[in-house]
């Protein structure tokens, strides 16, 4: 059976024409419908998809299948995954689908699929599905074929929703940078509505993403802080090409780590409780935390894994290194589009210069190393053999390779959503961040090198 890797750690996803087609995405859609039908006792799903080429065509392959299976659909079109998530916490007894690739480029595509609850689906569960995949599907009576529904207005929903429910925010300046996704039928909308002080940058939608590219990273985002800058904003923000995720800048033009921003929220919304960051946050959470008699949990890298430890622990907030910030006090739900309203309140309540109160101390740098997708767990566990045999600090292996020394740390992980491995550092101080930096992205290359031959 080819191309079991689309089948990822929390999400479905490949390049078109190569990973994924309509066959294939009928055939995910009937295992799904087995899965729904056989574990979750439903036969009810509400899916959504992105602004992208050939979102609508998976969209209806993956109908076709479900339908197949006898599972209802209830299609509710393009826009943002925020608004398939508020959509089915108004719901009983349905799950969501949505047909994205997020932050990747145009060539890939893909599904994710949503619990009633808001909460992704676990890796297990992923896994489950794929075990289902490989079977053969009985085929079901033409009387046992699903309904299906083509579902208006949810957009128009969601933005009365949120405009109604942040309309303190009329006097904060804004720059929205939506890069040509999903988020431009909506975040332009909401913020103007609350707000003449709106600015927009690619917000016309464009499925090629030819504005600053559909992943929000620092190097994408020049025009986006020399804008907040020279217009005297108080923020801006950058959303992903679903709009799950968003990246902010601050006041003076700056690039204000998702770390910062967290710490923004639970002290500008008067949150109290536990944090969860993701493996490779800074440690400037730990700092603020003790400071406020509070806790950090770290998880593994992804949505999934974070909320999934703020379950377990009861926090009230999660942050990931790459922008998903989720707060237990709104379901958990991975939307881009309600943190950037949720930000803009907390700086109304610190002040927009609390940003230079919490400046971190410490100096972080990254890199992806490409390397062949069947090649990651023997790269890997080459690795944690060299690192465990240098007797050196204290490792961690919930994600990856991680090495805390006395004034650093490194994090050596496989991205599960594109062929590469992550390396991470961390230093107290810009000398040692090189010298770190230096030395474990060679050994990483090296060992690439010589497993690659």
């Amino acid at each position: 059976m080819r191309s079991l890797h689309i089948f990822r750690a929390y999400d479905i996803r490949g390049v078109i024409g190569i990973d994924i087609d309509t066959v294939n995405m009928t055939r995910i859609g009937r295992s799904l419908g087995i899965y729904l039908r056989s574990k979750l006792n439903t036969n009810r799903i509400i899916i959504g998809r992105d602004i992208r080429k050939t979102s609508s065509m998976l969209s209806l392959a993956t109908i076709s299948g479900l339908l197949e299976m006898g599972i209802d659909v209830y299609d509710i079109g393009v826009l943002p995954v925020g608004v398939l998530l508020r959509k089915l916490l108004t719901v009983r007894d349905t799950v969501g689908a949505y047909i994205t690739a997020s932050h990747l480029p145009p060539e890939y595509n893909g599904l994710k699929l949503i619990h009633g609850s808001g909460v992704y689906f676990s890796s297990d569960e992923i896994a489950e599905i794929k075990e289902i995949y490989t079977r053969d599907h009985a085929p079901r009576s033409w009387k046992e074929v699903g309904k299906y529904w083509i579902i208006t207005g949810e957009i128009e929903n969601y933005i009365n929703s949120l405009v109604a429910e942040f309309s303190d925010l009329k006097s904060i300046g804004i720059v929205l940078d939506c890069g040509n996704g999903a988020t431009c039928l909506t975040a332009p909308r909401i913020f103007k509505s609350i707000t003449s002080r709106t600015i927009e940058l690619n917000c016309n939608i464009d499925p090629y993403f030819r504005g600053r590219g559909p992943e929000p990273i620092p190097s994408n985002i020049v025009e986006l802080m020399h804008m907040v800058k020279s217009k005297s904003m108080d923020y801006g923000v950058a959303y992903d090409g679903d709009g799950d995720r968003a990246i902010f800048v601050d006041y003076r033009g700056e690039f204000l780590p998702p770390e910062e921003v967290a710490i923004i929220l639970v002290e500008g919304l008067g949150l109290r409780g536990s944090i969860v960051a993701s493996i490779d946050c800074s440690k400037i959470l730990e700092d603020y935390a003790e400071s406020k008699g509070l806790k950090v949990y770290r998880s593994r890298v992804g949505h999934n894994f974070v909320i999934e430890k703020m379950i377990e622990c009861n926090a009230i907030i999660g942050v990931e290194r790459s922008g998903h910030i989720a707060l237990s006090s709104y379901q958990y739900v991975d939307d881009g589009v309600l943190i950037s309203l949720l930000l803009g309140r907390a700086i109304l309540n610190t002040g927009r210069e609390y940003v230079s109160l919490i400046e971190s101390n410490y100096c972080m740098k990254s890199t992806k190393l490409r390397v062949k997708e069947e090649l990651k767990s023997k790269i890997m566990n080459y690795l944690r053999r060299r690192i465990e045999s240098m007797e050196e600090g204290t490792i961690t292996l919930i994600d990856g390779i991680r090495l805390d020394l006395e004034d650093g740390w490194i994090l050596i992980r496989p991205s599960n959503t594109e062929p590469v491995i992550r390396v991470t550092v961390e230093a107290r101080d810009s000398t040692k961040l090189d010298k770190y930096f230096v030395r474990y992205v060679e050994m990483c290359r090296d060992t690439i090198r010589s497993l690659s031959k």
